[in-house]
């Protein structure tokens, strides 16, 4: 399995490490709250009033920050299906684990 921090990606052979379904859960929850902050910094960069009357410098911070989010969300979509595959790998005849979305 592999993780990213930062710019790097850390390898981790993960089965027997974890327990894959909570793991799974541990995710889609954190997919869940970081959708909620791109809507929202989203919401801030689509407010021409935002845009126009904030200092340029807090501007580019907030498209920073939802570079940064997205690049934490492919990440996290990464590793989601890693964790589907160790559930598969465990359990052949799981379709519930492989349709999972």
């Amino acid at each position: 399995m592999a993780a990213v921090v930062g710019d790097l990606t850390l390898l981790v052979p993960m089965l027997g490490l974890i327990e894959p379904a909570s793991e799974l859960q541990r995710l889609e929850r954190r997919v869940q709250k970081l959708e909620q902050e791109l809507s929202r910094s989203r919401g801030k960069l689509a407010n021409g009033e935002f845009v126009n009357n904030a200092p340029p410098e807090v501007v580019a911070q907030e498209r920073q920050r939802l570079a940064e989010f997205e690049r934490t969300r492919l990440g996290l979509a990464r590793h989601i299906e890693q964790v589907r595959a160790l559930l598969r790998e465990r359990d052949p005849g799981d379709k519930g684990a492989r349709e999972q979305t």
